[in-house]
């Protein structure tokens, strides 16, 4: 088969190929109004930083369990809780439990360094997992999505 035969051939497979692999990315809820506790319910919480739920896919909307470890999303800034990629809240916070009616508030006990007198202690802190921005379900499976797009 001449070069230029083949390379027809090959352009002609990758452009039949490229539409398929563009379009078989997955949608995610995007609703800014809607955050996880709008799409996901039944949460719960284990091992320490693993958030768990019941998520609906989008569409069909079909319910699936799903787990999103949240070390990969959160850090402990200074006693509180914030939005960081990888980074590994539950090193240095503990006795987190889920809390408020949609059970989508994360409750920690985080500890920081205090300067002033030399000594470490414990700040009971709150984040709010429902917070649209930061964790969303992306077609039945719970992503951190900060502001820079981070999808782990």
């Amino acid at each position: 088969m001449p070069i230029a035969s083949m390379k027809a051939t090959f352009a002609s497979l990758l452009s039949a190929s490229l539409p398929a692999l563009v379009f078989a990315q997955a949608e995610c809820h995007r609703n800014p109004m809607d955050g996880i506790s709008v799409s996901c319910s039944d949460f719960n919480f284990t091992q320490g930083h693993t958030l768990g739920a019941t998520c609906t896919t989008y569409p069909p909307e079909i319910e699936v369990s799903t787990i999103l470890d949240l070390d990969r999303c959160l850090e402990n800034r200074v006693g509180r809780i914030a939005f960081r990629p990888f980074g590994n809240f539950s090193q240095s916070c503990s006795n987190c439990t889920l809390k408020g009616i949609t059970n989508t508030q994360l409750w920690c006990d985080c500890s920081t360094y205090n300067f002033s007198n030399g000594t470490w202690y414990s700040n009971n802190t709150l984040w709010q997992l429902s917070d649209f921005q930061y964790i969303q379900n992306c077609n039945g499976s719970l992503v951190c999505n900060g502001p820079d797009g981070f999808n782990p």
